[in-house]
């Protein structure tokens, strides 16, 4: 009897399937029974011809016993016929057995053509189900990836414009204390060419009067700096809070305020409803009518239609109004609050500025009276030691501001190279960003190559589930 496999789906086949019907063993199997076939073939054919000739030779006997006239030769051509007869019976029983044998290897071949054809539908669901299943792994951590690599921009954006504030600020401080130190510098080396200690206190004068003047000025400009901050903050708490109220989620850019949207305007608000109630009942109401009318008076019916139709426009017209007027009124109140937060942060910096190079003045102008006040003491107290000391503690001056300028210049140096690097990206959170960049072009191309082994291990399971069904019916 032929074998019948129940005909499974692609989802029920399990991944187990195929460990009762290996490639190997099912090959081995279609090989033996096409040899047991080859076999009975063989025996079969042999069969037939000893049939044949014994059914030839029997009645080639019955004919020579027609013929025969003697009884002793009739008698010897019966025990002739007997024994043919005999044969003949026997080579009948050989040609029965081989065409069974037959019969059964012809089914052989078949249940192993079919377990055959089942072993492959298998392999080719477990390959398909395992490329698709990686495919899909692939495209998961490919949405992961693209969020993490948002978040390393915005990161990155934030830290950069906030790094390169606090280097600007920075860079800007000690241009202007150098400005200070080589002024000090070019004064002290005037004063030892001159030997003019009486300018000492002409200078000390002049510089503790600036230096008065100084502390004042950065004091009332730290009030404002505090001020100009604040200010930001409330700038900034009110675009935050308003975005919040319309539901809308997207980063405040420090300087530019909200540039994207990353929700519709008044997504979750039912004021679209209360505001189009009207139209929409008469819409709702035509379309009953139209509905209960049916088409058994036609000119009725194109009426409630034509009504229908009218509603409808009105409804939409009404949708689109507000829609236009909400997203105006919106958009208005966003561009109010964004220039409100964009001049708040652009009052800030240029006062932050400020201050940096105010206060890298007076700290350097405060270390200069310092020192003038160190040299006009000593030439006010030098009883003893004469010029020659003055002079010593002048050259110290000297070699000290020299060195806070080659320091200084070092800073500058420093900050003026990370500067550059943020603006070339060789920065520990840009190699964040490209490492993301990097993992999703790698996951990407994954995602490309899977494609293509999904779609062919689907063309080849349709392929061998055809065969297998074909081999069913």
């Amino acid at each position: 009897m032929k074998l019948k496999f129940v005909s499974l789906g692609l989802l029920a086949l399990s991944f187990v399937a195929c460990d009762s019907y290996e490639e190997s063993a099912s090959v081995e199997a279609m090989r033996n029974a096409r040899t047991e076939y080859v076999k009975a073939e063989t025996g079969m054919i042999n069969a037939q011809v000893a049939y044949e000739a014994a059914r030839t030779k029997g009645q080639e006997i019955a004919n020579a016993i027609a013929e025969a006239k003697g009884a002793v030769e009739i008698d010897k051509l019966k025990v002739q016929l007997e024994e043919a007869m005999a044969d003949l019976e026997q080579s009948k029983a050989y040609l029965e057995y081989y065409i069974l044998q037959q019969k059964n290897n012809i089914e052989n071949l078949e249940n192993n053509a079919i377990s055959f054809a089942y072993n492959d539908y298998t392999i080719a669901y477990n390959d398909w189900t395992t490329n698709t299943a990686i495919l899909l792994s692939e495209q998961n951590s490919l949405k992961d990836y693209n969020i993490y690599l948002a978040g390393a921009k915005m990161a990155d954006e934030n830290w950069a414009d906030k790094q390169t504030k606090v280097y600007n600020l920075n860079l800007t401080g000690y241009n202007a204390t150098l400005e200070e130190y080589n002024a000090s510098l070019a004064m002290y080396k005037a004063l030892q060419e001159s030997n003019d200690w009486d300018a000492v206190k002409v200078e000390l004068d002049a510089k503790r009067v600036e230096l008065q003047e100084l502390q004042a000025e950065e004091h009332n400009l730290g009030v404002d700096v505090n001020l100009a901050s604040t200010k930001e903050g409330v700038a900034y708490n009110a675009l935050a809070t308003w975005m919040s109220d319309n539901f809308i989620s997207s980063s405040i850019v420090r300087g530019e305020g909200v540039t994207e949207m990353a929700a519709d305007f008044n997504t979750h608000k039912a004021t679209l409803e209360n505001d189009t109630i009207a139209p929409y009942n008469d819409m709702d109401a035509a379309k009953t009518a139209v509905e209960a009318d049916g088409a058994e008076d036609a000119d009725d019916y194109n009426v409630l239609v034509e009504t229908y139709n009218n509603s409808v426009v009105v409804y939409n017209d009404a949708i689109a109004a507000y829609k236009a007027y909400q997203e105006a009124v919106l958009m208005s109140e966003l561009k109010a609050l964004n220039s409100t937060y964009v001049a708040a942060c652009t009052k800030s910096d240029a006062l932050q500025e400020e201050y940096a190079v105010i206060y890298a003045k007076r700290y350097a102008l405060n270390s200069e009276v310092n020192n003038l006040s160190s040299l006009y003491f000593t030439i006010e107290t030098n009883l003893y030691s004469g010029a020659e000391y003055t002079a010593t503690v002048l050259a110290g001056m000297i070699s000290n501001v020299e060195y806070n300028i080659t320091f200084a210049q070092n800073d500058i140096d420093n900050i003026e190279a990370n500067l550059a690097n943020i603006e070339a990206g060789n920065y520990s959170q840009a190699q964040v960003v490209r490492s993301y960049e990097e993992t999703i072009a790698s996951i990407e191309k994954r995602i490309a190559e899977y494609m293509v082994k999904v779609e062919t291990s689907k063309a080849w399971l349709d392929a061998k589930e055809a065969a297998y069904q074909a081999l069913l019916n």
